[in-house]
């Protein structure tokens, strides 16, 4: 997986208007995840859209605020994002 540095390179890049690097990034981490949490959501409709939740609070944060990057495991970063999101959900709708 990315370096914060090549991250940071490729959010750079994407606030230039070449998303290219990032948007294959994106893509590489949906499918090493999306496996794992289709087995814990149990829905691929789900497990989509959150995992596209995940992505765009990244965006959100990261491209958009300019927040610095933190030194973490990205793909773990992402499903936790992407988990208690649904379990937020799950949580109202009960």
């Amino acid at each position: 997986m990315a370096s914060n540095t090549e991250l940071q390179e490729w959010i750079t890049q994407a606030k230039q208007g070449n998303t290219t690097l990032i948007d294959q990034y994106f893509k590489q981490l949906y499918s090493r995840l999306e496996g794992k949490l289709l087995q814990q959501f149990k829905s691929k409709d789900a497990t989509q859209y959150y995992l596209c939740l995940a992505m765009a609070k990244f965006w959100e944060k990261f491209v958009h605020e300019d927040k610095p990057l933190p030194q973490t495991n990205w793909e773990a970063y992402f499903a936790s994002i992407a988990k208690n999101a649904y379990l937020d959900d799950l949580r109202k709708n009960n």
